[in-house]
This record gives C-alpha cells, structure tokens and sequence, in this order.
C-alpha cells in the first residue's frame, strides 16, 4: 500500500488528532514497511501496564472488602472504560492491516464513476459530509477531556491543603476517608503518604490514557463511517444525473464558410451511445460493489468492539443516573462528576447511532438513484444492471452489533429506554432496603 498524503485527502477532512498522537506515522509507516513501529509498541505496553492492572484491583474488590451497594457499582463503573480503551487497543492491533486498507477512502480520488462535469458536485457533497465529521470527532474529543479533566481534577479540591489551608470545603467528605480518582481496591495501605499520592499519580495516568485511547479510536471509526456514508451519496447522486444525452458525442469540423456541430452517425448510433451508458453503469455498479465491501470489513472489524462499546456504554449510563439519582443531591462535586461522566458516554453512543443512521439511509437510497435517472432511455441490458444495483441497495450498510442488531437512531431510543428504567428499579431496590 502506498503512503497516506494530506494532499491526497478528501477535501474538508480534518486528521490532526492522527498527526499529533503518532497514529498517522503508525499507519503510513506499516503501509509501506508492513510492519508495525516502535511507538505502537509502547502504546500497548502502556495501556497493558496501566489499565489491566487497575481492571484487576477494581473487580477483585467485590472478593477482598465488605462494600455496600454505592461502592459495588462504583467498582464496576470505572473499569468499563478501561475495558474500552484495551479492547480498542487490541482491535487496533490485531486489524492494522483491514483498518489501512478501509483508510483508503480517505483519498479524494477513491470512486471512478464520478464523471469530469460532476466532479465539483461530488466534491461538494464530500468537503460537506468531511466537515461534518470534524465537527463529530471535536464533540467526542471535547466531550472525553471535559471528563478526564474533572475526574482528575476533584482529588485537587478534595485534599488537604484546600480544605485546612484555603479553608474550602466543597462536600461533606470525611478527612480520613481515601482521597482517590477512581473507585477500587489496591494490595497496600493507600491512605498513607507515599501510597496516597502513587495511587493519584497511577489512576491519573489511567484516567487519562484511558481518555486519550477512547477519543483517538472514537475519532477513527466516526471518520470511516462519515466516509463512506459519502461516498455513498457520492454514487447515488452520479445515478440519478445519468442522462442519455451527456454520451452524445459531438464534432467540430471545418466547412466552406463556418464551423458546424455534427453527431456522426456511426459514433452516435442507439447502439454506440447504449454502449457507453452501460459501460458507465458498471463502473457505478463496480464502485458501489467496492464500498459495500469495505462496509463489510468496517462491520467484520468493529463489530465485538462496537458491540462491547455499547454493552459497556449502557452499564455506564445506567449506573452513572442512578449515582445522580440518588447520591447527587448530597454532594456537588459527586453530582459534577457523574454528569461529565455520562455526558461522555452519552456523546459516544449518539455519535455512533448517528453515524450508523446516516450510513444505513444513504446505502438504501442508492437504489432510488438510478431509479432518478433516465433508466428508461437505457436499453434492456442497462436496465437489468440496473435492477442488479437496485436489489443490493435492498441490503443495507450499515454498523451492526452482536452480529445482528444494526447501530441506529432506534438502536440509541432502546438505550436510553433501559437507562431510565434500570435506574429507576436500582432506585427502587436502594429505597425499599
């Protein structure tokens, strides 16, 4: 595979978050070299000796302390991100190879069915859906550090110095209670100086490595997505502008007097000009064949994370509503927290519903594209291609979790469903206990 340029990019796409975390040095030097570089290494070294551990202190607290039904679900949120953030990692890994080949359609010449007169349409439509997709992955990037920062920042207001030097006291926290960013269980006394201060400094570089992993891959698949719903509006729009008339050729020869515009009869007969419509109607039908594919492979190579993604996103939303639920009103900070927390995961799961609805729509209208143009001016083989084109637009592309329920707008009304009500039984639980 050749090298990825930023001359080379769709017009409008933004990919700054790649060139300033290394991911787009990563990913051009595997596509020449076929290997993968030293600063890959180091980022699964990290993520392995950081966030594996902190999952294992975390779920091994239900087994070491007594923890009353608070502090269970607080176990079990934390580390639902971390989870995220390794099995993106490994899905990064493991599919470095399918995911340089779907990054291919990052480059503006990646269809060849857009003829030269509707090349200024078509890159509209794609500088459009580019910005759009900028303006997604600035939610998701602010959305992630809004919320490292808050987490990461609370201990700060909670310590010492501001409470008996400032004099602030911003809750109701006892003094000799772990002043700690996250919840879960360490091997050692972490309620004394130096242990107090390494687990801040260790579940800082967690909340924030666990941030930064999340918001770069978030940024990825909301691009691969937004690409190829263009790309898709991209055929339907060439589809539904054919017109028997633009595969005219036309003349110019040299009369007695003046310049006359002919149609040769030969080079425009009803079976020449066919010809050329059906030629163009299969290299329409070849692109859409290649962007199906490549949504297969988006599908293939996201589907278990998008599937963990929103099985941890709902536990998320779920334990984080019922947290400001019922604990909120008792501590501002507590409240602060948890709204960060699940405007987060909200952010995450809307974009991906989105992107998902987005795609799912345009893969179904491209049938209705060529039934836009002047199919009925086509002769019978350009009507069966057509027919062929109609009935794979039938299945749509689209983002699918557990290999069968697809990533949509319905998808994300079901999640926000089950928040409310999970919450409210866990509520319920709490208050008639």
């Amino acid at each position: 595979m050749e090298r990825l340029e930023e001359s080379d990019l769709v017009d409008g796409l933004s990919v700054n978050y790649m060139k300033y975390s290394g991911l787009w040095t990563i990913i051009n030097e595997y596509r020449e070299t076929g290997r993968k570089n030293a600063m890959l290494k180091i980022g699964v070294f990290i993520t392995m000796i950081f966030l594996c551990p902190f999952i294992t202190f975390s779920l091994s607290s239900f087994f070491v302390i007594e923890v009353d039904f608070q502090a269970a679900t607080m176990f079990v949120l934390n580390p639902c991100s971390c989870i995220q953030s390794v099995l993106k990692v490994l899905v990064f890994w493991f599919g470095l190879e399918s995911q340089c080949q779907i990054l291919n359609m990052m480059r503006k010449d990646f269809l060849n069915c857009i003829p030269k007169d509707k090349e200024e349409e078509a890159n509209e439509i794609m500088k459009n859906i580019a910005h759009r997709s900028n303006y997604f992955c600035v939610a998701g990037i602010t959305a992630n550090t809004a919320c490292v920062l808050v987490w990461n920042f609370i201990p700060v207001l909670r310590s010492q110095y501001f409470r008996e030097e400032l004099n602030i006291k911003l809750d109701n926290m006892e003094t000799n209670s772990p002043n700690k960013i996250l919840g879960g269980w360490y091997p050692f006394n972490y309620t004394v100086t130096p242990w107090s201060e390494g687990v801040y400094v260790f579940e800082f570089i967690v909340c924030a490595w666990a941030g930064f992993v999340i918001s770069l891959h978030e940024c990825i698949l909301i691009q691969l997505v937004m690409l190829l719903w263009g790309h898709l509006k991209v055929v339907s729009f060439v589809l539904s502008n054919i017109r028997r008339s633009d595969f005219l050729v036309k003349k110019r020869f040299s009369a007695i007097h003046s310049f006359k515009n002919y149609e040769d009869d030969s080079i425009n007969s009803s079976e020449a000009v066919s010809k050329r419509m059906n030629d163009h109607l299969l290299i329409c039908l070849k692109d859409h064949q290649h962007l199906m594919k490549v949504g297969d492979q988006i599908r293939d190579l996201y589907n278990f994370l998008i599937t963990a993604q929103l099985g941890t996103g709902l536990l998320i939303m779920i334990i984080t509503v019922f947290h400001f639920q019922y604990y909120g009103t008792k501590d501002a900070l507590f409240t602060v927290k948890f709204v960060v927390y699940l405007g987060y995961c909200m952010v995450e799961n809307v974009l991906y519903c989105y992107c998902g609805a987005y795609l799912e729509a345009a893969s179904e209208e491209v049938g209705m594209g060529f039934y836009s143009g002047e199919w009925y001016k086509g002769d019978v083989n350009y009507r069966k291609i057509g027919q062929m084109l109609m009935v794979r637009s039938l299945r749509p592309v689209s983002l699918i979790a557990v290999q069968l329920y697809p990533v949509n707008l319905t998808t994300l009304t079901s999640l926000l469903q089950l928040t409310y009500s999970s919450s409210a039984l866990m509520s319920r639980f709490i208050n008639d206990n």
